[in-house]
């Protein structure tokens, strides 16, 4: 059985962040270019950047600022940020 957690990333998440950014380099481009610059820190980018883990792999994120954005989201990691998202409130304008 996979297990599975979502969290809040930090700044030693960074390289595997990228990782993931990296993976899907034109579909992620406007969240690779504000984790490029600001890194993982929420006020410098603008909101928090959920990581959706798998067996203890990062395998998807969602950045949660002025939009929701799912990245590399299968169906169950979409669930886990909605759920995370529902129980935050809303933040985000989409």
């Amino acid at each position: 059985m996979t297990q599975t957690t979502t969290r809040v990333l930090e700044p030693s998440d960074l390289g595997a962040a990228l990782a993931v950014l990296e993976s899907e380099p034109v579909a992620n481009a406007f969240v690779t270019s504000r984790v490029q610059v600001a890194g993982l820190d929420p006020w410098r980018l603008g909101g928090e950047m959920w990581g959706w883990y798998a067996d203890g792999m990062l395998r998807s994120l969602c950045y949660s600022g002025a939009n929701l954005v799912p990245i590399c989201a299968g169906p169950e990691a979409v669930r886990a940020f909605a759920d995370r998202a529902r129980r935050a409130g809303r933040r985000c304008s989409s």
